[in-house]
């Protein structure tokens, strides 16, 4: 099992990030849902924020594992049970914060280095000019997602 972690503080844009890449393996890449779990992506609650995900995809060929949510031990005991459950996957695709307990847990708990390991950080865009902060805001996940995707179709992961 390969794990492809996308790691930052709080509110850096994992999961808007998470859910880019799940929609270019559905519509780009031909990814469908296994069917026990369905996909959620571009979800936004009252403020606006992008809920987190959790679905299992495949092409026939890789099953792909992404799980948003691993800001807590309640949040990371649910990726821990979903990799029991799908321990036949090939790729986890998952967030990561970047210092303190959850990032503990998750390297002590999932063990993701026991494997092949990527990660991508990420960190907050801050603009003085608050006129630009949304396009720099939108050129920042662009660009994180593009190095995402191009990693992602190296021979390293070949989705």
């Amino acid at each position: 099992m390969k794990f492809f972690v996308i790691s930052g503080a709080e509110d850096t844009g994992k999961t808007t990030i998470l859910n880019h890449i799940g929609n270019w393996l559905t519509e780009v890449k031909g990814y469908k849902d296994v069917g026990e779990i369905t996909p959620v992506f571009f979800e936004r609650d009252e403020q606006g924020k992008i809920k987190d995900i959790y679905y299992v995809l495949t092409n026939n060929f890789l099953k792909v594992i992404t799980i948003s949510a691993t800001d807590d031990e309640e949040c990371l005991n649910i990726l821990l049970e979903a990799l029991k459950i799908h321990a036949d996957a090939d790729i986890v695709i998952t967030t990561c914060r970047d210092i303190h307990d959850p990032r503990s847990y998750f390297i002590n708990h999932v063990k993701p280095k026991s494997s092949f390991y990527l990660e991508v950080p990420v960190a907050k865009v801050n603009r003085r000019n608050e006129e630009y902060k949304k396009e720099s805001l939108e050129w920042y996940y662009d660009s994180v997602f593009n190095l995402s995707r191009y990693i992602l179709e190296t021979d390293d992961f070949r989705v």
